[in-house]
């Protein structure tokens, strides 16, 4: 096909080629941003408003700081009582 053609038409029909291409894929992108862009809604939402702030209530973590003084004896018992069942 491209056989007794010079190097100069043949990058120059590729470049062609290419450039097309390289065209079709921006017209793509351009359309599916037109169309994404075109429906949306910009919603109207206060700013300047305050909320309530929701305040949590956390429980006290027990820390085992020292190994023979057991802060919750009936709790470290059903532990273990349950790891001794496997």
């Amino acid at each position: 096909m491209l056989e007794g053609k010079s190097a100069k038409f043949i990058n120059e029909n590729f470049k062609y080629t290419l450039d097309m291409f390289e065209k079709t894929e921006q017209d793509k992108l351009v359309e599916l941003k037109e169309q994404a862009t075109t429906g949306k809604k910009i919603s109207d939402r206060p700013v300047g408003a305050k909320r309530e702030v929701v305040q949590e209530s956390v429980e006290k973590q027990i820390e085992q700081t020292e190994p023979g003084k057991m802060q919750d004896k009936q709790l470290f018992d059903n532990y273990m009582g349950e790891l001794t069942r496997w």
